[in-house]
């Protein structure tokens, strides 16, 4: 005869908590990266072309300067999380597995517009891009494994996008500003019209 464990309701009851927990961070966490990258892609304008500013923000219409936009949010929330949370490792974790899986994906959608371009993707793309970020941290926070190897990641991909806007490499595919085919920052900041890049 089989013998069967009593669950105890308690521990069950704490691991329903901990995880609708988790889910309404990263939920949140889509709205509100979403809505403070949506602002970003305006702060170096807003700032009068400010070199501080033009390290988070966009400074023209490359992929790159897009991907600044979502990145540094999904970053700062996740440092939001460790912050607050025991657990730094996971939530570095987290991070790092969120800012690659939307950084992926906002290339792949990247590539598939080549022909075709509209706000209204560009739009969806972003906000798509984050939540599949999101959703995979969640992943990353479900199963975790400890490693030093995704924090090393997340260093490379902070460097990247601190060295970059000032020095941007000739890849016309990620760096190229293509409506004028330009890279890096704007030579002119006064020309920059409100709320687009030229």
């Amino acid at each position: 005869m089989i013998q069967y464990e009593p669950i105890d309701k308690k521990a069950h009851n704490n691991q329903k908590a901990a995880a609708g927990l988790i889910c309404l961070h990263v939920g949140m966490g889509g709205c509100v990266i979403s809505l403070v990258g949506s602002m970003m892609h305006f702060i170096y304008q807003w700032s009068g072309c400010s070199p501080v500013a033009a390290v988070f923000c966009a400074v023209n219409e490359s992929v790159y300067e897009h991907a600044k936009i979502m990145l540094f949010p999904i970053l700062f929330w996740w440092c939001l999380a460790a912050s607050i949370t025991t657990d730094v490792v996971d939530a570095v974790n987290a991070a790092t597995y969120a800012v690659y899986a939307a950084l992926g994906l906002l290339l792949l959608g990247n590539s598939i517009s080549e022909s075709f371009e509209t706000l209204a993707y560009d739009i969806s793309l972003f906000v798509i891009c984050i939540f599949f970020g999101q959703c995979v941290a969640l992943l990353a926070l479900t199963y975790r494994h400890s490693s030093c190897i995704p924090l090393f990641f997340l260093l490379l991909i902070v460097g990247m996008l601190f060295t970059f806007t000032f020095a941007t490499p000739h890849w016309a595919y990620l760096f190229e500003e293509h409506r004028n085919k330009t890279y890096g920052l704007p030579a002119n900041c006064s020309a920059l019209p409100f709320g687009r890049f030229k």
